[in-house]
């Protein structure tokens, strides 16, 4: 072993100590409602890797972890703002006296994509429900009414 390497043994625990911190980490995330499960899978499977010497892949497995758990929480704050916009949006439309059921039901939607982790999905429901919310209704004049005018989707 030359000089600046690390043994078995040194590389043994600072992967261990790397893969208790991602799961720190991880609780974390699952404590704020995120959806790790993918991620806490790879670690299950980083943690056997380690103890049976496999340490260049258990290596290589914590650093998608990483990757992974980044992305998911990303993902999370992403669509939990969404919502928050499309919330608001609907109130504002709904206190202007515009019709919200449509963006109501692309807000549901979101919402339960969140709830089962597919957060990509969500993020675009809360953008259709922001969207719907603050398309206005354009005028028309209607016919043989003398001119007034009616509000139409």
């Amino acid at each position: 072993m030359g000089e600046g390497q690390l043994g078995d043994g040194q590389i043994s625990v600072r992967l261990r100590e790397m893969l208790e911190y991602i799961e720190e980490q991880v609780r974390r995330g699952d404590a704020a409602g995120i959806d790790f499960s993918e991620v806490e899978e790879m670690l299950a499977a980083a943690r056997v890797m380690i103890d049976t010497g496999e340490l260049d892949d258990a290596a290589e497995l914590l650093n998608t972890c990483i990757q992974k758990a980044s992305q998911r929480s990303s993902e999370f704050d992403r669509l939990m703002m969404g919502i928050r916009k499309a919330e608001k949006s609907i109130k504002e439309a709904h206190d202007s006296g515009r019709d919200v059921v449509q963006a109501c039901t692309h807000l549901r939607l979101a919402r339960e994509h969140l709830e089962r982790g597919e957060y990509i999905m969500g993020m675009e429901s809360a953008k259709l429900a922001s969207e719907a919310a603050m398309k206005k209704a354009h005028a028309e004049i209607a016919w043989g009414s003398g001119l007034s005018e009616t509000s139409v989707e």
